[in-house]
C-alpha cells in the first residue's frame, strides 16, 4: 500500500483547485460549461451527500487509466468515507482516454453497463470535438440517477430477465404436452 502512495506522489496526480468537483487541467472546457458543471456538483453534494469530481488531465504518462483515476480517487478522498459514495470522471485528453470511478456505495446505481453507456456519449461528443456537450450530457446523467438512487440495471440484465419468463412458459408448454401424451 505504501508503494502505491509512493507511485501516485511521482507520478503527480493533480491537486485540487479551488474547488474539489471541478480541475480541468487539460483546458478542455468553456468558463459556461465549468459553472454549470460546478453548480450540479454542488448541489448533488448538498441533496445527496453524494460527491461526483470531473477531472481532465492532458495526459496519463504512460500510466493505465484504470490506475490512475483510483490512485486519484483515493487521493482526494472522493465522497464519504463510510458511505463510498464518490463518483470521478477523469478525461485524459492527449490520450483520448475517459473512466468513470464509482464508490461502492454507489455501485447499484452507476453499474459497469451503465457508466460504460456513459462513456459511449462521451466518446460520441469527442469526435465530433464537442467536450462541452459531451461532459455536461454525462455530468447530468450521472447526477441525476445519483439523486435518484434508484439502482440502474443495464438492458442486457433485463433482457436476460425477459428469457427466464420465456423459458418458464416453454417448461410449463412441455409439461402440459407429456401429461396430455400419456
Amino acid at each position: 500500500c505504501f508503494c502505491q502512495v509512493a507511485f501516485a506522489d511521482e507520478i503527480s496526480n493533480p491537486a485540487p483547485q479551488t474547488d474539489i468537483y471541478l480541475t480541468d487541467d487539460a483546458n478542455m472546457l468553456s468558463a459556461d460549461a465549468k459553472d454549470q458543471l460546478l453548480t450540479a456538483s454542488k448541489d448533488l453534494h448538498e441533496q445527496t451527500g453524494a460527491q461526483f469530481v470531473i477531472v481532465t488531465i492532458p495526459s496519463l504518462n504512460g500510466q493505465s487509466i484504470e490506475e490512475y483515476s483510483n490512485d486519484l480517487f483515493n487521493n482526494w478522498g472522493i465522497g464519504d468515507k463510510d458511505k463510498n459514495n464518490g463518483v470521478l470522471l477523469l478525461i485524459s485528453k492527449d490520450d483520448k482516454k475517459f473512466r468513470i470511478e464509482v464508490g461502492s456505495g454507489l455501485e447499484g446505481t452507476l453499474t459497469d453497463a451503465y457508466c460504460n453507456n456513459e462513456l459511449r456519449i462521451l466518446k460520441d461528443n469527442f469526435k465530433k470535438g464537442d467536450f462541452d456537450t459531451g461532459v455536461l450530457t454525462v455530468s447530468k446523467d450521472i447526477c441525476s440517477s445519483v439523486s435518484s438512487g434508484e439502482e440502474v440495471t443495464s438492458n442486457s440484465h433485463k433482457l436476460t430477465e425477459m428469457q427466464k419468463e420465456i423459458l418458464l412458459v416453454v417448461v410449463i408448454l412441455l409439461i402440459i404436452i407429456i401429461l396430455f401424451m400419456f
